[in-house]
């Protein structure tokens, strides 16, 4: 575990060791599929709807992202996994975190990181409840009931799946009870949550404090 002790707290990220395990990272893809999940998010938060995928951090030996994500050279498609984040530092993708503002325990969260990994990716839910999830809302926004939504996906059911969003919310929901709707998957429940700061990454600084 790297000593974090020494390093400030800053509303960009640019040094490696200002990363902690549980951090939530969210990404703001460029490719197809990401603008579109992008479009539908927009529709109902401008502020959070850039923000097509997110995961956990993991600190090691190296720096791990833990996502839900595609799986590529198995069987299955897709799954929570942990990828380096070196992967994201090269993207063209924009990187913000997102930091629980109270102490917690790095090696407590950890459990709850394991406890999903490998559990398949739902893409019902992304290719059919969240279009009309987000669809419900923006109708919602036009007629002036910011609240109205409508799910059909998982309420109370086991879970055998997930999606990104899902998974993250999901680990410090089980470790903090702070996120009831981890199942809606939606990134704007962690961007506007009075517990969580966001800062940006600078991917250049980060890269290169890796290499110091």
């Amino acid at each position: 575990m790297y000593n974090l002790s020494n390093i400030q707290p800053a509303k960009s990220i640019t040094h490696y060791k200002q990363l902690q395990t549980g951090d939530i990272i969210a990404v703001s893809g460029t490719a197809w599929l990401s603008k579109r999940i992008q479009d539908f998010q927009l529709l109902v938060d401008p502020e959070s709807g850039k923000m097509n995928h997110s995961g956990l951090i993991f600190m090691d030996d190296d720096i791990w992202v833990f996502e839900a994500d595609i799986v590529e050279g198995y069987k299955i498609k897709a799954a929570v996994k942990p990828t380096l984040l070196f992967k994201y530092l090269v993207s063209e993708s924009e990187l913000f975190i997102f930091r629980f503002k109270n102490t917690y325990s790095k090696k407590a969260i950890k459990r709850y990181m394991f406890k999903y990994m490998a559990v398949p990716y739902e893409y019902h839910n992304l290719l059919g409840d969240q279009i009309i999830l987000k669809l419900s809302q923006w109708i919602g926004k036009k007629i002036g009931k910011p609240d109205f939504e409508i799910w059909l996906g998982r309420k109370n059911r086991i879970t055998k799946r997930l999606i990104c969003h899902e998974y993250a919310q999901l680990v410090w929901h089980e470790f903090k009870g702070i996120f009831p709707d981890h199942r809606k998957g939606k990134i704007s429940t962690v961007v506007h949550h009075p517990d969580f700061e966001m800062y940006e990454v600078d991917k250049k600084a980060v890269l290169q404090s890796l290499t110091e």
